[in-house]
């Protein structure tokens, strides 16, 4: 997250309310309590009253909230609405069938699932399907150990289309999709957002701080937001799935109760029984679908 003092917006909004000497002494004042970025601020709201300046901080505090609030419909919009694009190929066609014929734009898609089920390389295929559909069309791919661009097989021109985003911190990652959400409100074509490794970002926040519920709520909203942006772009989460009461893996997805409503579609991964290695895909939720239906699948697809 960028300082108080450097977010534009935030002086921008809080000068057309409180003048440059009152705002400038609230940022002093919260530097000194420690509250150094919007995060630290919209996490730490039991300080406020006991600074200098509550009042503006307070109000400073509702200016950030606001800015990374995720934008609301109406009922009427929700029954109306006609997605502006068609469905992404995932370019296995049972697969394809099971999502009502691929992934979502202007919706999370989260898929899940436990180590070694296929869950990268299905992010990696979408990747590439998505910028070999349009010469316009961008993917952007965020990830915290590595992309595996070794099994990307494309063209340069296709290839130089996908940007890999390294974010080694839960701060680095919202500080990224608070960009790109920004960006989606001017843009005109979709693209392709995946977020791989989610779940390791979170424990390595609950281990950095002891609570990781709030970076969690904050990942949510600046996901929400991206999907419901004017140029909507279909959004993919990678992510695992929680160890059960004996050691075993659950069909629930990690991250715990503040992550569960966070996805429109959720697919989980499984090998297939058999030694032909074989995916199991089962569709736990999506909008206006039945749920609990299966399809398997070859891992080996064209280019990846």
């Amino acid at each position: 997250m960028p300082p108080l003092a450097a977010t534009k917006y935030l002086r921008n909004q809080a000068l057309e309310q409180h003048s440059a000497e009152e705002y400038s002494a609230s940022i002093a004042a919260l530097a000194s309590a420690g509250v150094r970025t919007t995060q630290d601020l919209l996490m730490q709201p039991d300080l406020l009253p006991g600074l200098p300046h509550a009042r503006t901080l307070c109000d400073l505090r509702l200016l950030v909230a606001a800015h990374h609030a995720a934008p609301g419909r109406t009922a009427r919009t929700l029954l109306a609405h006609t997605p502006a694009h068609a469905p992404l190929s995932t370019g296995i066609p049972s697969l394809d069938g099971l999502l009502g014929g691929g992934v979502p734009f202007g919706a999370i898609t989260e898929v899940c699932g436990p180590a070694g089920s296929g869950r990268t390389r299905l992010a990696v295929t979408l990747a590439l399907s998505h910028v070999q559909r349009s010469p316009r069309a961008h993917a952007y791919y965020v990830h915290s150990e590595g992309m595996p661009v070794g099994r990307l097989q494309g063209t340069e021109e296709q290839l130089g289309r996908v940007m890999a985003v390294e974010c080694r911190g839960m701060e680095s990652l919202l500080a990224f999709l608070y960009r790109y959400a920004d960006a989606r409100e001017l843009a005109e074509a979709p693209e392709l957002l995946v977020v791989d490794g989610v779940r390791d970002l979170a424990v390595a926040e609950l281990r950095r701080t002891g609570d990781a519920e709030f970076a969690v709520g904050a990942l949510r909203r600046a996901l929400r937001r991206i999907a419901a942006a004017r140029a909507a772009s279909a959004v993919v989460v990678v992510n695992g799935v929680r160890a059960g009461g004996g050691g075993g893996l659950e069909s629930e997805p990690a991250l715990g109760f503040p992550w569960s409503q966070v996805a429109h579609v959720r697919l989980l991964l499984q090998r297939a029984p058999g030694a032909d290695m074989r995916t199991l895909a089962t569709l736990l939720r999506a909008t206006g679908m039945a749920a609990q239906r299966s399809v398997e699948f070859s891992c080996g697809q064209p280019g990846v």
